[in-house]
């Protein structure tokens, strides 16, 4: 009888937290178990499980109550039968380790080309390289890891032996499935339950800022993980270094490359014109970027990745602004209008007309309830976020609008213009309260950030000190600031990605 509990341990307990439907035999290879055992094990539980015939369809619960019952300890009564989901996510972890080390190797397909695209590999030849049970653990060991035992993680454990000898294995794969995305999110939360004091945590940053770095040309094309990775990776790389043996061997002598990671996390490339704009969202998880392409890209900045394309102006996108819930984003455009969208779905909610020349800036009120709009016809125009409805034009520049805030409190709003002069405004009723003028350059104000760009855009700043030359192919046309995270628009139509480390001290 305990034999029996404990198969049925090891075969429902999965059943019950996979993070995927899997068919039995599948299950069977996940969990190490021999088929037929699995399937003797179901046979009795048909009322709780739904077991198809077809060894192509997943097992799925019948009823969710019957999770919660093997995983409650006081509802089970028999704890013959409770399955303890710490032990059972670490049994997984364990087993998917085991799967990735036993079946993944370099060139998996055996494409021998270095240049082979992903996309002319058949799907066909990916699965019999890439079985299902591979695939769920080359996706998910991070996941059973982090709701299990994070002492596999030590030094010399079976994380950290796993990823010196199989993490470029392990990219391929995840080229292979189109899943690099993943991969680097799995190593975000990999590092998050690492403990400081081993040596892996080094290793994991490294190997992110490996995958992040050559996420391109990994995607298009998997074996240039073992080429163009390698070769152009910094002297200093923990991955360069334990792969020097991968390198390849037809080139004879290998360029000069940098000693270290430099700050420049990814390049973001969709745009097909000059970026203007860039705003990261409320939560630093997004960057918005307008382009003189006519459309804003919305950005994943965890993977660095493209969410989606909004299109809608017929003109260039001079100035984009998220709003302070998250909700919404607004542009900006020489097509005279603003268009609100959904920041989510990248659906265009609403088209505002009323400018009588380029857009140059947009922004939100604190509350998200209001937009204020400037524009090159020397006016500030304040609309209903909600409704669209233009509340008030406010007049009294004679140049074109080029800055606008709300207060914190959204009671005023501040205009500056190219006539030299700042307005500040009632936000309420549009009635122009004081007027400065100022003849300083605009270089000359100190951005409420400590990281800002200076000298004409040629340096990063820190805290006033110039810090980081940009070359003139990373000056910007546009930037925006989170924290310590800097992002650059630049006249290519790319977006650059610069993270610093918050306790750096110049003096």
């Amino acid at each position: 009888m305990e034999k029996r509990c404990e198969r049925f341990k090891q075969v429902v307990g999965p059943i019950a937290i996979l993070f995927k439907l899997l068919p039995a035999t599948v299950l069977a290879e996940v969990i190490d178990v021999e088929a037929e055992l699995v399937k003797v094990t179901l046979r009795s539980l048909h009322s709780v499980l739904d077991v198809p015939e077809s060894q192509d369809s997943p097992i799925r619960l019948l009823h969710p109550s019957f999770r919660d019952f093997l995983l409650d300890e006081q509802r089970c009564s028999d704890h013959r039968f409770w399955v303890y989901d710490w032990k059972a996510h670490t049994n997984l972890a364990e087993s998917c380790l085991r799967l990735m080390s036993k079946n993944l190797r370099s060139d998996i397909c055996g494409l021998h080309i270095p240049g082979t695209l992903t996309s002319d590999v058949e799907s066909s030849r990916v699965r019999n390289c890439l079985p299902v049970a591979v695939q769920y653990a080359c996706c998910y060991w991070v996941g059973h890891l982090r709701q299990g035992d994070i002492s596999l993680c030590g030094d010399n454990g079976q994380v950290h032996i796993f990823l010196r000898e199989h993490f470029l294995h392990w990219l391929e794969a995840l080229s292979l499935m189109g899943k690099i995305s993943e991969g680097v999110l799995m190593l975000t939360d990999l590092l998050s339950i690492l403990k400081p004091e081993t040596n892996l945590p080094a290793m994991v940053y490294d190997a992110k800022r490996f995958t992040l770095n050559n996420r391109s040309i990994i995607e298009k094309a998997l074996l240039q993980t073992y080429n163009s990775a390698l070769v152009f990776s910094p002297k200093r790389s923990i991955i360069r270094g334990q792969f020097l043996n991968q390198f390849p061997k037809w080139i004879n002598s290998l360029p000069v490359v940098d000693e270290d990671w430099n700050p420049m996390l990814q390049t973001l490339e969709g745009h097909s014109g000059s970026v203007r704009s860039v705003k990261f969202s409320p939560d630093g998880a997004y960057i918005a970027s307008g382009s003189e392409d006519h459309t804003v890209v919305l950005w994943d900045v965890r993977t660095c990745t493209l969410q989606s394309i909004l299109r809608g102006h017929s003109g260039w996108v001079q100035s984009v602004a998220f709003s302070p819930d998250g909700a919404r984003i607004a542009s900006g455009s020489n097509d005279r209008t603003v268009i609100l969208w959904d920041a989510k779905t990248g659906t265009l909610q609403s088209i505002l007309k009323g400018h009588s020349g380029w857009v140059l800036l947009v922004v939100f009120s604190p509350d998200s309830a209001h937009i204020a709009s400037g524009s090159d016809d020397h006016t500030v125009m304040v609309w209903d976020a909600k409704t669209s409805a233009l509340q008030s034009t406010l007049k009294g520049h004679s140049g074109w609008v080029q800055s606008v805030a709300f207060s914190p409190d959204g009671t005023r709003i501040a205009s500056g213009s190219g006539d030299h002069t700042v307005t500040s405004w009632d936000a309420k009723t549009g009635t122009l309260q004081s007027t400065l003028k100022s003849y300083l350059d605009a270089e000359a104000f100190v951005r409420a950030f400590s990281c800002s760009l200076g000298g004409g855009g040629q340096w990063v700043t820190w805290n006033m000190h110039n810090v980081l030359f940009l070359p003139h192919d990373r000056r910007p046309t546009a930037f925006t600031v989170r924290d310590n995270t800097l992002a650059i628009g630049h006249l290519s139509g790319r977006v650059s990605i610069l993270e610093f480390d918050g306790n750096i001290n110049f003096s």
